[in-house]
């Protein structure tokens, strides 16, 4: 094994790798091992380079370095698949309206009691005062939703973040924007949470900011602890250090948390008596209580999911295929589109 490496001061800059003098192990016409046992050596070859650190990736970057006619056409292939299948769900949601609505017309022409609103509503049209109702578990609802605009505000940052900016210059550069990011976005995911607990009328809203504001960091804690634990077991050079822990610690608390009290005090004080356009029936209709087994919210869920997880594999494994088929893969503003 043959290594040239390329360096500038005290920087690794490049690193090639090329296999020589090959001994044959295995003879295929007798069928036969002809040798037990393989002697292994290396040479190590430094040569100096004016490339500075910052520029190590461009050569990865050269658009000769990527097969632009196949990530085009996996891109494209990708964007036909997400088109068919939207088109596909508002043809189906289209004609079931259609024609709920035109059974509605055509008994309000018969009755004479259109104008009058004393018409029968069926179909989809049952469902209209049910839509707007506060969720039994509203606390949780509203920690759900927090964390999931939360998110996505996070990661359209780290989106233009990576854009706009060389984020691969640095080790651990994006992840520490990541950090950086989340904490400081705490107070809009306070906003939502207040704002949307307040519309919908809720009494504890100390429980509920606190739900959301721990929901999402418990978790990834919970997770980390676990890894890190059993990195440390192994030993592992991977285990968090306890001084990063401490930061990351003191980010959440003094930064993190404050802002999320600041947003939902901010969301309860400025949240407006919502504007729905149909009223929300005083008691639940019986038709949400009469449910089929394809009704049951576990079925829903799966078959639900269904196509845009079959969707997000392929996407998945065209990202994949560019990142681990012997190359390496920096060109961020693809991955984002």
């Amino acid at each position: 094994m043959d290594f040239t490496i390329s360096y500038n001061a005290d920087r690794i800059i490049n690193a090639q790798y090329t296999p020589s003098k090959p001994i044959k192990i295995y003879d295929g016409d007798s069928e036969k091992v002809t040798l037990t046992q393989v002697p292994v050596t290396y040479s190590v070859n430094w040569v100096a380079t004016e490339d500075t650190f910052a520029a190590r990736f461009d050569s990865y970057l050269e658009p000769e370095f990527f097969d632009g006619t196949i990530h085009w056409l996996s891109m494209l292939n990708s964007g036909v698949m997400v088109v068919f299948l939207i088109a596909l769900v508002m043809i189906i949601v289209s004609r079931m309206m259609s024609k709920d609505h035109g059974k509605v017309a055509v008994e309000a022409d018969e009755l004479d009691t259109f104008d009058s609103g004393l018409s029968e509503v069926t179909g989809w049209k049952q469902i209209t005062g049910e839509v707007f109702r506060s969720p039994k578990s509203l606390p949780l609802f509203t920690g759900l939703l927090a964390s999931g605009q939360h998110l996505i505000a996070v990661t359209i940052i780290i989106l233009i973040i990576n854009l706009v900016g060389k984020v691969y210059e640095s080790s651990g550069l994006l992840l520490s924007w990541l950090i950086v990011a989340y904490c400081l976005l705490g107070v809009y995911a306070g906003y939502c949470n207040g704002i949307y607990y307040a519309q919908n009328r809720g009494k504890n809203w100390i429980k509920s900011m606190l739900i959301g504001s721990l929901l999402f960091p418990m978790l990834i804690i919970g997770m980390e602890s676990s890894l890190m634990m059993y990195s440390m077991l192994m030993n592992s050079s991977a285990a968090i250090s306890i001084d990063a822990g401490s930061k990351i610690v003191a980010l959440f608390v003094f930064i993190y948390l404050p802002l999320y009290i600041v947003g939902t005090l901010l969301g309860r004080n400025l949240a407006k008596d919502p504007s729905y356009p149909c009223k929300v029936n005083p008691v639940v209709s019986p038709i949400l209580k009469q449910k089929t087994w394809y009704s049951e919210p576990g079925f829903l869920v799966i078959v639900g999911g269904l196509l845009p997880f079959a969707n997000m594999s392929v996407e998945t494994h065209f990202i994949f295929t560019a990142i681990w088929s012997y190359k390496i893969y920096y060109s961020f503003a693809f991955a984002a589109v």
